[in-house]
């Protein structure tokens, strides 16, 4: 089923639509859940949590992409849950994946609006768009998907010190583009 035709069922309040999203997206929002929470337990609590936000969410709500807006509501569900699971004890898990761009992005200890974050959000979308569609893939693929580098080094054939040379290239990158808009790094 199409996503026009899902996000009508959600509009008519049709449960169907709970089910025509986990027949297309439900891989994709595992995958997701289970690369941030690492346990498969968690996960499933986080999968679970995208399905009750899309059906409380949409109406209002109509995604120009579902599987994007799908995508967002996974990932933050499931680093809210993950801060929270962790929130007495700090371990490895998506903090180095975090850590890792923090040299590049803004401090949002500071009280930011809105407006700023959207603005920051424009300038990391264009700046993607100047990569090489392979690194823009590698980009989003740890930093959005949260995948390893392991992973992702053995997918692209490639030695893991290779890959990590190459994530901190672009987000040096990164950080020289945002400096270069104004955003104090």
């Amino acid at each position: 089923m199409d996503d026009v035709k899902i996000i009508n069922l959600f509009f008519a309040r049709d449960e169907k639509a709970i089910n025509e999203t986990q027949n297309k997206y439900g891989e994709f929002i595992h995958f997701i859940a289970f690369n941030i929470m690492e346990k498969n337990e968690d996960a499933e609590e986080c999968v679970n949590d995208t399905y009750l936000k899309l059906w409380n969410s949409i109406p209002p709500e109509r995604p120009l992409s579902f599987k994007a807006y799908i995508g967002r509501i996974t990932r933050n569900s499931a680093l809210s849950r993950y801060r929270y699971n962790k929130a007495e004890k700090r371990d490895c898990g998506i903090y180095v994946l975090l850590s890792e761009l923090e040299e590049c992005l803004p401090d949002n200890t500071s009280v930011e609006n809105e407006y700023d974050g959207k603005l920051l959000s424009e300038i990391i979308s264009v700046w993607l768009k100047t990569l090489s569609p392979d690194n823009r893939a590698v980009f989003i693929k740890r930093y959005w998907y949260g995948e390893s580098v392991k992973d992702l080094a053995e997918k692209m054939g490639v030695a893991p010190s290779k890959l990590s040379s190459l994530l901190f290239s672009l987000r040096k990158q990164l950080k020289k583009e945002l400096e270069r808009k104004g955003v104090t790094v």
